[in-house]
């Protein structure tokens, strides 16, 4: 029996729906305070996610299918976090979907700290994470419709629009 491969999954927007919960934040905010400017709401918003990230909506589409990742991949959430409730959270993510995790802290993040994934593959919704890693190959798959143009600009990023996409780019077919 062969190795397993490991994929690494970023959790923004893949694993959990960070940008649909913060876009329904803002429409919270804005609804509690119309006084409110932009920046205020942003800040508001980055402070409720801080400090209530279980809270923040989980893929369907993820829970649906980790089973079949998990069969064909060693999976490992990763993760940028800037308070204990975000790391204590991603692990226990990690554990009610039999995962393991990695989180680097935001300050080490911002100051160019990278993550080293080896020779394995990344599944990633942000390009600013697929740029801080050395991963062999980098599957991007973004959230929103602008973005998706960005993955094609670089050759060694495969976009990937959807999981079927994903899982006919990396071999998998069901019986």
């Amino acid at each position: 029996m062969t190795e397993k491969r490991t994929l690494f999954i970023e959790c923004k927007d893949i694993v959990l729906n960070v940008s649909q919960t913060i876009d329904e934040l803002q429409d919270y905010f804005i609804k509690e305070d119309s006084s409110l400017t932009a920046q205020q709401i942003n800040e508001k918003v980055a402070d409720y996610l801080v400090n209530y990230p279980h809270k923040i909506k989980k893929s369907p589409h993820f829970e649906s299918l980790v089973e079949v990742l998990k069969n064909k991949f060693e999976i490992v959430l990763l993760d940028v976090v800037s308070s204990p409730a975000q790391y204590s959270f991603l692990e226990d993510l990690a554990k009610s979907y039999g995962v393991t995790f990695r989180a680097i802290e935001e300050g080490a993040y911002e100051s160019g700290c990278t993550m080293t994934v080896g020779d394995e593959y990344l599944l990633c919704s942000s390009l600013s994470l697929a740029y801080r890693t050395d991963a062999r190959k980098i599957f991007y798959m973004p959230t929103k419709f602008y973005s998706r143009l960005n993955g094609y600009l670089f050759k060694y990023i495969i976009p990937v629009r959807s999981w079927n996409s994903f899982l006919k780019k990396v071999g998998y077919s069901h019986v």
